[in-house]
């Protein structure tokens, strides 16, 4: 029996889809044989050490996804797709890989649907679509776990795009309402969606040709463009951390590289090798002159699609699509220290697909010949596309091929520093400190002396790693991880006074800088300033409500002031949260047997020496509850276990003499009682 035309049309339409899915899973497919790991660059902060994603979908987990900012974001729906997946694959990477795969296939086959919906093009939408699924320029998108951002969010642009083509088709405020929902959505998984308003515009000119409404597709805007404005502004109270100072990366400097950037992506989608997971922003040595040239360039390309606007409106459409969703990335507001970067491409390179693609549709015209011509050779490109994608896909297997492979492509302080991390992490030390040397070399500016000297504390180069926080300084007084950094290590060598110096400017230049509030707050305790110190612990307490380090030091201040009653209970709540907590249950057992409750005191100092047997702390502290328990022998034994302690030798000569209850110590040893 005959087909209709409908039922014809439909196979085209299924047959396409099935072809950009199944494009898309085979592209990714060596990633299916688990050997692919989370990366020492952000995987950490998004999942490895981030107890907020590993606790899964609970109330705390969702509240904390909604209101925190966190790793210099704002996206809700990221943190609860990664708190998901790890509620049902727990550590294991490969479930984290496969959704980022499914979410790029969902995408691919979305994009087909609402190119097809708005274009009624079913071959050429699905031609975008397939270089969409294969291009290596997406490699880093999907293989990389913490970029479920873009994967998850370029899900809700589509979805926004195909609701969109329904609203237009028939308006009615259930379509616009969905559309507007899911524009929501996109911002709550990344904010690079900022852009999708100006897009619509774009597709009402072409190929909707919905010019005869005039003002109205503006105003039909505003609520979007109300979302964007709510979303740069929380965008930019979250990333105001790391956004790069004018003192670093000058004004000049970063218009200069905007036109060499977009060039770079062109290049990169014609010719995609050499592609890695940093580019350098060459900061002052870049080229004005290069820079000039190709702003040049792309102003007479802008030119030549705008003029061609009436004859073949999408050519600027699919330009202006490229031109304008790289704004945000494009490094105006410089975020990170890179000149470009391949995930930034995720949703651009879709105007460049749809301009080359209708392009040469156009330019052929009916020619049937020399259109099965072209259908073939963007086959035969789009299976370079694949066999390049699985080039690069080895690159994301684990972090110590990832840099490696930035060395040999373009070599930087910030690939010698991520090396360096790698093999720190296999316990490496010596070769993770030539690694970190190199950083320097290649990169001495402060961030770069800072990590360096991070890195020497850690191991024990305290005088070394000095040296650098204080080159880093030199360079950039107003530094807050190097003031941070260089208090700690003062901390622990005792230095009290320059340890305060530092973090207290820490505190100063970058009030939300939790760390740095509580380790003056240490400080504080440690030289007995105790109610400053309380000040800084409770600010840190209040962004960190979970932190048993910080109760259990408030605990130390409130007994530090006599203020014996609110101890315990920071004693206690610090209990609560980490059992385990040593000094926690010596100062509570301290503080109980002090206050005549000898048992519960014993019971707390016996369960602190069981998890640390040679806490002289503790065992001090039980031998004189037994002693005033009247288990003479039992006390004698506890201060016989610290020979050392010149005051235990005293107690067990004289057992017996009923000591004196203020003999406890509840405060740890170095904080001055009152």
């Amino acid at each position: 029996m005959k087909m209709t035309d409908s039922q014809a049309g439909f196979r085209r339409i299924a047959l396409a889809a099935v072809t950009v899915v199944v494009l898309a899973l085979v592209a990714y497919a060596p990633m299916g044989d688990g050997s692919y790991q989370f990366l020492n660059v952000d995987d950490n902060e998004y999942i490895t050490e981030n107890p907020h994603v590993q606790a899964g979908l609970t109330r705390a987990s969702l509240w904390w996804a909604l209101t925190k900012f966190h790793s210099h974001n704002w996206h809700p729906l990221t943190w609860m797709s990664l708190q998901l997946d790890w509620q049902l694959y727990g550590p294991n990477p490969l479930g984290f890989h496969i959704t980022n795969v499914l979410l790029h296939a969902a995408n691919t086959v979305l994009l087909f649907f609402a190119l097809r919906s708005l274009t009624g093009a079913v071959w050429r939408s699905a031609v975008v679509a397939a270089f969409f699924a294969v291009h290596p320029l997406h490699v880093e998108s999907v293989a990389w776990v913490a970029e479920r951002k873009d994967v998850l969010s370029t899900l809700f642009w589509m979805l926004t795009l195909w609701a969109y083509s329904a609203y237009a088709a028939q308006p009615g405020w259930g379509r616009y309402l969905l559309t507007l929902v899911l524009f929501a959505l996109g911002l709550m998984a990344k904010p690079m969606l900022v852009t999708l308003p100006c897009v619509l515009l774009l597709l009402d000119f072409w190929p909707l040709r919905r010019l005869a409404v005039g003002w109205k597709l503006v105003k039909e805007k505003l609520p979007f463009f109300a979302l964007v404005a709510g979303c740069s502004m929380l965008t930019l109270g979250a990333q105001q951390d790391i956004m790069q100072s004018f003192d670093l990366l000058p004004l000049p400097c970063r218009l200069a590289n905007v036109p060499l950037a977009y060039l770079a992506y062109l290049g990169m989608m014609f010719w995609p090798i050499h592609l890695t997971v940093f580019y350098p922003h060459p900061g002052p040595a870049i080229s004005y002159g290069q820079a000039a040239a190709a702003a040049g360039l792309l102003l007479v390309l802008t030119a030549l699609t705008l003029g061609q606007a009436r004859r073949r409106p999408y050519l600027a459409v699919g330009w202006l699509w490229y031109l304008g969703t790289l704004v945000p990335v494009i490094g105006l507001v410089q975020v990170g220290r890179q000149a470009y970067a391949d995930r930034y491409t995720y949703i651009p390179l879709i105007g460049l697909f749809l301009l080359l693609t209708w392009g040469i549709c156009d330019l052929l015209g009916n020619r049937r010949l020399a259109r099965r011509a072209a259908l073939a050779t963007a086959a035969g490109l789009a299976v370079a596309c694949l066999g390049l994608t699985w080039r690069q896909l080895p690159v994301w297997r684990n972090s110590a091929t990832l840099w490696q492979h930035a060395l040999d492509v373009c070599p930087s302080g910030i690939a010698h520093q991520g090396l360096a991390m790698t093999l720190e992490k296999q316990g490496r030390i010596d070769e993770a400190r030539r690694e970190y040397a190199e950083a320097i070399r290649y990169d001495p500016r402060p961030p770069a002396y800072n990590n360096v000297g991070l890195f020497l504390a850690q191991h024990g180069w305290r005088d070394e790693a000095l040296e650098h926080f204080a080159r880093a300084l030199a360079l950039y007084p107003d530094h807050p991880p190097a003031h941070y950094n260089i208090g700690r290590v003062f901390l622990e060598k005792g230095k009290l006074d320059e340890a305060r110096q530092h973090l207290a400017e820490a505190v100063r230049l970058a009030p939300d800088f939790i760390d740095a509030h509580y380790y003056l707050g240490l400080v504080l305790e440690r030289q007995g300033k105790f109610r400053e110190a309380e000040v800084e612990l409770t600010r840190a307490l209040r962004s960190k409500p979970s932190s048993a380090n910080a109760r259990y030091h408030l605990g130390v201040v409130y007994e530090g002031q006599g203020r014996s009653r609110e101890a315990v209970e920071c004693f206690v709540s610090a209990l609560q949260y980490d059992p385990n907590h040593v000094e926690a249950l010596v100062s509570l057992g301290a503080l109980l047997a002090r206050e005549s409750q000898l048992a519960a005191g014993q019971k707390h100092l016996r369960a602190a020496l069981s998890r640390d047997p040679h806490n002289s702390r503790a065992h001090f502290n039980l031998g004189l509850a037994l002693e005033l328990d009247g288990q003479l022998t039992e006390a004698r034994r506890e201060f016989a276990a610290i020979p050392d302690d010149a005051e235990a030798r005293r107690h067990l000569e004289s057992v017996g003499n009923q000591p004196l209850p203020q003999q406890f110590r509840v405060l740890p040893q170095g904080i001055p009682s009152r």
